[in-house]
């Protein structure tokens, strides 16, 4: 999985997890998490902050735009935010996570120093 398709696989598992009311705390936790970070990162640019807030109701509509905020920010080569991704990824879905669903993709590049605990194929 390349890192966009992390983060917004994560705040698809992560938004619809935490709606309900047996979600753990690590999980309600780190979708707020996630969030936070990327609102950072997309701080003063108000269609990328659009697009995150109403990714989760709309993902359909949303994914392309929320895409496109996460490749121009930098979002999805920041280290910090991939690994939260990854984290709140397999919290919300453990089961997806043992079938490998949440193996990170890199290519273009050695992907040293920003690659603790992610698989790289």
């Amino acid at each position: 999985m390349e890192p966009v398709s992390m983060i917004l696989a994560a705040l698809a598992a992560g938004a619809a997890a935490a709606a309900k009311d047996t979600a753990s705390t690590a999980v309600k936790e780190g979708y707020e998490g996630l969030k936070a970070l990327l609102k950072r990162r997309f701080s003063g640019d108000a269609g990328s902050e659009v697009a995150l807030e109403n990714y989760p109701q709309a993902p359909t509509v949303w994914e392309k735009p929320l895409e496109h905020a996460l490749e121009e920010t930098g979002a999805a080569e920041d280290e910090e935010i991939v690994q939260a991704a990854r984290t709140l990824a397999v919290a919300a879905d453990p089961e997806g996570a043992a079938a490998g669903k949440y193996t990170l993709n890199i290519s273009g590049g050695t992907g040293r120093g920003w690659c603790r605990g992610i698989t790289t194929r």
